[in-house]
């Protein structure tokens, strides 16, 4: 589930609550919401969207999924030396750039997520199951019990 920020919160969180260029919500998403998702989707690791819920015609909260995006290593370095970067003030077109993820891509990518845990588990609990399992069918005979051989 995603967390929900109530629009005008937002507003007051960044400090624009009174800023009129940003009364709009087509401004305030184009020019503040989309720019930072994008910033935050291509200097880290995680995947960000978000959806706006209504009342009535108006908009007053936006609700926002994250997830941590599986990416190789070398992905992984290429945003980190995007991102220091960009905090030093330099152009930064080292890793390409992603494009805006979308709510459902991101569920998509939690259910991936989810699946790769379960199938984990499994996997772990199937090798402790062997593992106990063998220890214990080494030895053909009890202890305390003779060979057959030793009877005779």
């Amino acid at each position: 589930m995603g967390n929900t920020i109530p629009l005008e919160e937002l507003k007051a969180q960044l400090f624009i609550e009174n800023a009129p260029a940003y009364d709009r919500y087509d401004l305030f998403r184009q020019r503040v919401i989309d720019p930072a998702i994008l910033e935050v989707c291509n200097y880290t690791d995680l995947l960000v969207a978000y959806e706006p819920k209504r009342k009535d015609r108006k908009i007053i909260s936006l609700i926002f999924y994250t997830c941590d995006c599986r990416i190789s290593r070398k992905e992984h370095t290429q945003r980190e030396i995007n991102r220091t970067t960009a905090l030093d003030n330099l152009p930064a077109e080292i890793a390409p750039p992603r494009k805006m993820p979308t709510v459902g891509e991101i569920q998509e990518e939690r259910e991936k997520q989810r699946k790769a845990a379960e199938q984990d588990k499994m996997i772990k609990k199937n090798k402790r199951a062997k593992s106990a399992g063998g220890a214990s069918m080494q030895d053909d005979h009890m202890s305390g019990q003779g060979m057959i051989e030793d009877l005779i």
